[in-house]
């Protein structure tokens, strides 16, 4: 039986105000600072948003026609292609907010025999809704993550001694 895992709703629910709240007041370069691999916070809110609604487009065709095949896609290209990643911070806080409400509200109303829904993810295999929006939750918690190191390396160069406590 395939089934939302404990606290995915509440995690998707969390992720645009764990952000708005992490990334409020930073000064631009702060924002903007990319990591080792070329993603900024902004970014990867930009991301976050874009993910979003493959993931509901994906999850959509499952309910509606179990069975699907799901096709991977690459990360970066469809950044590109949706026009999100020049836009402001603010702007993109506020799209991942909007849309991500109206998910939640999607995914939380979803009866347990749709969640069990199956496709075939041309990569990962055999897949549920359920996985999906799990997946959804697993991978917002991985970029807030991301952002946090990202952020986190402003203040390591002024730490003095104490960086010896890691």
């Amino acid at each position: 039986m395939s089934q939302l895992a404990r606290g995915t709703i509440e995690l998707l629910t969390a992720t645009p105000a764990v952000l708005a709240a992490l990334l409020a007041g930073l000064p631009p370069a702060a924002v903007e600072r990319q990591d080792a691999g070329g993603w900024s916070p902004r970014d990867l809110v930009a991301h976050l948003a874009d993910r979003g609604r493959i993931q509901r487009a994906r999850v959509e065709r499952l309910i509606a026609a179990p069975g699907a095949t799901i096709e991977d896609s690459d990360e970066h290209a469809t950044l590109a292609a949706s026009g999100l990643r020049s836009r402001p911070l603010a702007e993109l806080l506020a799209t991942l907010a909007r849309e991500r409400a109206a998910d939640v509200q999607r995914y939380a109303a979803l009866s347990p025999e749709r969640l069990e829904h199956t496709g075939v993810h041309s990569v990962a295999g055999a897949i549920t809704a359920a996985q999906l929006i799990n997946q959804a939750a697993y991978h917002d918690l991985q970029h807030v993550r991301q952002i946090a190191a990202t952020l986190a390396a402003l203040p390591d160069a002024g730490r003095g001694p104490f960086a010896m406590f890691g």
